[in-house]
């Protein structure tokens, strides 16, 4: 007879009607790391849930004080435990992309993380065809969810350099693709090689409650281009931090730094900006509290600020944009909370471009999920008060409603939808307006087909309007941008991928010499494990 029958026998046998923790167990197989939980009869209340940088489990179930916590195990970087009057906290610091799932048996409580095995995972190649036409065709689609990560680190895979986990990582391009001329804005066929690599960092840290960095590097390389544009390199930095104290306040702070020429979405999410292309440096930085009044009311405040900068000439302008926001959180389940407030926006007027300059005013609402593979997103809506003073009328007041929002479902095993959406007030370059009015829709879907490959296919439809006659046409600026894509790809293993994606975008404005319609082919080559975007 085996401990662990024994252990269930006495469980068995127990009359008390109140439930106590017998014992704990950690293992780890095909990738999954559980933790299983016995107890002497089946707790009333049994629940996992994120918070913060941590997983919490809950249980209707004391803990004697002779109980030990056991030894964690990757991708668990630390454990606590928190005793209540008939309740008990695990405490588990675990990476935020990492899935987890909790399931009950009678006296036996697991919480798992990690996916389930790797024929069940989404074959997602690393990068979603958005992502992917984002990083190299300038005026590209918004980025995909956040949560569109490579299977290595869903699974805390890396290279261990003391406390640090090293993700190393390379991407090799060929791309047959349109790109706008710099000085007509007109197609040029380019082909090219894209050389990627890529260097994530994180690490857990016992300030406080614990916490977790996180950083990664990733340059972009184009060789053998005639294109000005391509031929520079791009650089991204990333780096974040999450913070817990005395288990009511969370900090997490966010840096990013982007310089290159070609990913001009960077600089402009509305994608008014596509010719002519300058080298761009782009600072963008975030640090939000949050503090808990109560297990599911608490008060959430941020401050961020963007630096933009553009060598000119260029068909746009740097900007300086900070942001206030303060408000309240409430926890509506175990994996999903709203959040509702006020945000102050200023954008200050810069030498070239003084009609930039902006201060906005808006009342929010949010809701955000996270139910691990099968269902996560996000949705805010807002309402706008914006002021450009110095910009002639009628393009110095915006009032109205703006949103954002993604969310990812998992059908299945390999199925998954992505759609989301959004409409901002979004800084313009385009003649004497300070800004311009952005909506967008998209929606991806990948399906799993035969000799383990998979199909991808997604489509992005956005609207931009202008509040200034434009001096073509006299009457305001509109632009009607459509794009879709579809490709194929085949992971190999959990450390490498073979994918090809092929895309068209038209655009179609009623200004002369702004309509556009491109078209690109791109086959990749994916091998490591591949970095997290820290922090954004």
């Amino acid at each position: 007879m085996t401990a662990m029958t024994a252990l269930l026998l006495l469980a068995a046998a127990s009359g008390s009607t109140s439930s106590e923790v017998l014992a704990m167990r950690m293992t780890s197989a095909n990738g999954r790391t559980s933790l299983q939980v016995l107890t002497t009869s089946a707790p009333s209340e049994a629940e996992a849930h994120r918070e913060g940088g941590e997983v919490v489990m809950v249980l209707s179930a004391n803990v004697p004080e002779s109980l030990s916590l056991p030894a964690p195990i990757p991708p668990i970087e630390a454990i606590r435990l928190v005793r209540e009057d008939g309740r008990v906290s695990l405490r588990f610091t675990v990476a935020p992309e990492v899935p987890f799932e909790l399931r009950r048996e009678e006296t036996v409580v697991t919480v798992r993380f990690g996916e389930p095995t790797l024929a069940e995972t989404v074959p997602s190649e690393a990068l979603t065809a958005e992502d992917l036409y984002g990083k190299l065709f300038p005026g590209g689609p918004e980025e995909a969810p956040k949560e569109a990560v490579a299977e290595g680190e869903r699974q805390g895979e890396g290279l261990w350099l003391g406390i640090f986990r090293l993700r190393p990582a390379v991407v090799l391009s060929y791309v047959d693709a349109d790109v706008a001329s710099s000085e007509t804005g007109a197609p040029v066929r380019e082909r090219y090689f894209e050389i990627q690599p890529s260097l994530g960092l994180n690490a857990g840290v016992s300030v406080g409650g614990g916490g977790r960095i996180r950083a990664s590097y990733e340059p972009r390389l184009r060789p053998f281009s005639s294109h000005s544009a391509l031929g520079q390199t791009s650089h991204f930095v990333d780096a974040g931090v999450d913070l817990t104290f005395d288990q009511r306040l969370d900090l997490s702070g966010r840096y990013h730094f982007a310089r290159g020429v070609l990913e001009a979405y960077e600089v402009d999410p509305g994608r008014e900006y596509f010719f002519p292309l300058g080298r761009f440096t782009h600072h963008d930085a975030e640090a939000e509290a949050r503090y808990a009044m109560t297990p599911r009311l608490g008060l959430e405040a941020s401050a961020a600020f963007a630096r933009v900068a553009i060598e000119q000439p260029a068909g746009f302008t740097g900007y300086d944009r900070d942001t206030l926001r303060a408000g309240f959180g409430y926890e509506l389940g175990p994996s999903t909370r709203s959040s509702i407030g006020y945000e102050r926006q200023r954008v200050a007027a810069s030498l070239d471009r003084p009609v930039v300059e902006a201060n906005a005013d808006s009342v929010f609402l949010g809701v955000r999920t996270d139910r691990g593979p099968a269902l996560s997103g996000q949705a805010e809506v807002s309402w706008r008060d914006q002021q450009n003073p110095r910009a002639a009328a009628p393009g110095q007041h915006f009032r109205g409603l703006n949103f954002s929002a993604n969310l990812r479902r998992a059908l299945g095993t390999s199925t998954v939808f992505d759609v989301g959406g959004r409409r901002a007030t979004d800084v313009s370059g385009f003649e004497d307006n300070g800004f311009y009015v952005s909506s967008s829709l998209q929606a991806g879907v990948t399906v799993p087909l035969t000799w383990e490959l998979s199909l991808h296919g997604g489509a992005v439809q956005v609207w931009n309007r202008y509040r200034l006659p434009a001096a073509a046409i006299g009457a305001p600026r509109a632009d009607d941008i459509f794009g879709w894509s579809v490709g194929i790809g085949r992971s190999f293993g959990r450390r490498a991928f073979l994918r090809a994606d092929y895309r068209r975008d038209r655009r179609d404005s009623n200004v002369p010499g702004f309509d556009l319609q491109t078209h690109g082919f791109v086959v990749q080559f994916g091998l490591g494990l591949f970095p997290e975007p820290a922090g954004r």
